[in-house]
């Protein structure tokens, strides 16, 4: 301690304060030298505990590297499935826009055929009623010519009749 701080009489004082403060450490908490031998005892402990906290720590580190390496291994596993599964997908997707294409292709001719077949019915009715009509009027041009011939037939056998009476007629005048 300098000169300078034993005039001052509160530095004093704090002297005081110190001595007493060390000697309530020493007496609470004694600071023994490590080669000690309660030390030994202490150390051999602490050495225990520290090993066995240090091997504790070490086959933690392990499990936690081979649990990391497995880890590791099923992310790469996952990538890989993840990546066949992505081009499974992409040809799939593939595939289904082809078939899109397809039935879409297919609608449209569906629905050409449909429209032509729906022309096609309409002329096949148009047809039937014209064959209808035309039948009809056959029809009735049979019944015209059943007519005429029932009438061509009547006249030529009143005319065979009419031609029979002239000649008996005409016998009948040449007798007479």
């Amino acid at each position: 301690v300098d000169d300078d701080d034993d005039d001052d009489p509160e530095e004093g004082r704090e002297d005081e304060y110190d001595d007493e403060y060390d000697e309530e450490e020493e007496s609470e908490a004694m600071v023994l030298d490590p080669d000690h031998p309660l030390m030994r005892r202490v150390q051999a402990a602490l050495t225990v505990q520290l090993n066995k906290q240090n091997e504790r720590l070490e086959l933690e580190l392990r499990e936690k590297i081979v649990g990391l390496k497995e880890r590791q291994s099923r992310r790469e596993e996952l990538g890989v499935e993840l990546y066949r599964l992505q081009q499974q997908l992409a040809r799939q997707q593939a595939d289904l826009e082809a078939e899109q294409d397809k039935f879409g292709a297919l609608k449209e001719e569906r629905m050409l055929c449909e429209k032509q077949l729906g022309e096609a019915n309409l002329a096949h009715k148009n047809a039937r009623k014209g064959l209808k009509e035309e039948r009809g009027k056959v029809d009735g041009l049979r019944g015209e010519v059943e007519r005429l011939s029932n009438r061509l037939n009547y006249v030529k056998s009143a005319q065979t009749s009419m031609e029979t009476e002239i000649a008996v007629k005409r016998r009948h005048a040449e007798k007479a």
